[in-house]
């Protein structure tokens, strides 16, 4: 089975966390944000949020990946899969870009959250479990076209 992508649509920490478990690695930026929320030892964060997929039981190879200019989101769009944007403009423009293969367009508005390593363990891995969950439900967007 071919890989799905999952397209954050803009630069954010808490999606630089949802990438790493996604990808089971953490990329440079992907370890500042770790960084960020839980100060210098990211070691257990990190495992915990690459082992996510799997106890959430979400098929293998789904991969994220993070458009870091959403001038350039035009150009990640017709990959994606499965589309999460928190504040950049998804137009219907854009979306008839990538509607061969785009399932989902998923608005991620969370709480607040503060630096703090402490209270921001459980609380950032569990919002990107609810958030991994939420964006990979299939639903389609044909109904956004009209």
């Amino acid at each position: 089975m071919a890989s799905q992508v999952v397209l954050f649509a803009e630069e954010d920490n808490m999606f630089r966390l949802m990438e790493a478990s996604l990808n089971g690695v953490a990329s440079p930026r992907a370890e500042r944000a770790l960084h960020y929320f839980f100060g210098e030892s990211i070691a257990e964060p990190l495992s915990r949020l690459t082992e996510l997929p799997g106890i959430l039981g979400l098929p293998p190879g789904i991969r994220g990946i993070i458009c870091d200019d959403e001038a350039n989101l035009s150009d990640y769009i017709r990959e994606a899969d499965y589309l999460v944007a928190e504040s950049a403009r998804v137009t219907r423009d854009l979306i008839r870009l990538g509607r061969v293969r785009l399932r989902l367009i998923g608005q991620v508005q969370g709480p607040p959250l503060q630096r703090n390593p402490e209270s921001m363990s459980s609380a950032s891995t569990s919002f990107t479990a609810f958030s991994i969950c939420h964006i990979t439900r299939r639903q389609r967007i044909n109904h956004l076209l009209k």
